[in-house]
């Protein structure tokens, strides 16, 4: 009887470990963290879509400061560090492709808010030009009434850079314009009028520039490659739950099993 004891006890304390470690393993992964990561990555997607937005709005004049953006990218850099290193962070617990791909988040996230910089400085001196080209136009055409032919460049240069504004046929329409500026530059006028003439060139030289400048910055921020990485972060998380989750429930039958084989020995012992 003491033989049989003692032999049951030495296979419950050889096994226990192995029932502890398997229990351990089957704990699984923490739903509440990954419904919180799930969020904060759901809310960087709307973030972003909310810049391209609020881009849009300033690109057609609706708002009249960037505060807006600014919030937004310190919410998004906000999420980020929380993902990185905050309570609930995903970034280096073992997972080498998810780190890569939170890299590959933060690296498309600063390259658009780098092109976003770009976009408000220039979009403020276009803005500037826009404003103040019309009036020059007005007041040198009433300057020179005897000169009709430059009247005509000046008005035909502002109805050029009017329909370049709003997107009619780019490439023609700049061919057009640069004709005209090239025209006003050799007019023969007064030192005054020259000098006029000077900054009405130099408000449609930046119009020209930063028109197409700042298209190809909007096509840049609009692009789906920031929000492609915040999808496949996503995927790639709810994956890594997925998975963590059916082999913590695999653990859990082992133990299950294991338990039951055990207590069914000693119950018959």
């Amino acid at each position: 009887m003491n033989a049989t004891l003692f032999r049951n006890i030495a296979i419950a304390l050889a096994v226990a470990p192995l029932l502890v470690t398997l229990f351990i393993k089957a704990q699984g992964p923490d739903p509440a963290k990954h419904h919180l990561v799930q969020a904060y990555l759901h809310k960087m997607e709307s973030l972003n879509g909310e810049i391209d937005i609020l881009v849009l709005k300033h690109r057609h004049q609706l708002l009249n400061n960037y505060d807006g953006l600014g919030s937004v990218f310190r919410e998004l850099h906000d999420i980020q560090g929380q993902l990185r290193s905050g309570e609930y962070a995903i970034y280096r617990n073992g997972d080498a492709e998810m780190d890569r791909a939170i890299e590959l988040l933060g690296e498309a996230l600063a390259r658009k808010e780098s092109v976003v910089e770009g976009f408000k400085s220039h979009n403020a001196v276009l803005n500037n030009s826009l404003h103040y080209f019309p009036r020059i136009v007005e007041e040198t055409t009433s300057l020179i009434q005897g000169d009709a032919k430059l009247q005509d460049h000046l008005q035909s240069l502002m109805h050029t850079l009017l329909m370049l504004h709003i997107g009619i046929k780019e490439e023609e329409t700049v061919s057009t314009a640069e004709h005209h500026i090239r025209q006003i530059a050799l007019a023969h006028s007064s030192p005054s009028l020259t000098a006029r003439l000077g900054r009405l060139r130099q408000h449609a030289s930046y119009i020209l520039r930063y028109e197409k400048e700042i298209n190809s910055r909007i096509q840049q921020i609009t692009s789906d490659e920031t929000r492609s990485s915040i999808v496949a972060l996503r995927s790639m998380h709810e994956e890594s739950f997925n998975q963590a989750f059916r082999v913590a429930s695999n653990y859990s039958l082992v133990v299950f099993i294991g338990a039951m084989v055990l207590f069914g020995y000693a119950a018959y012992s």
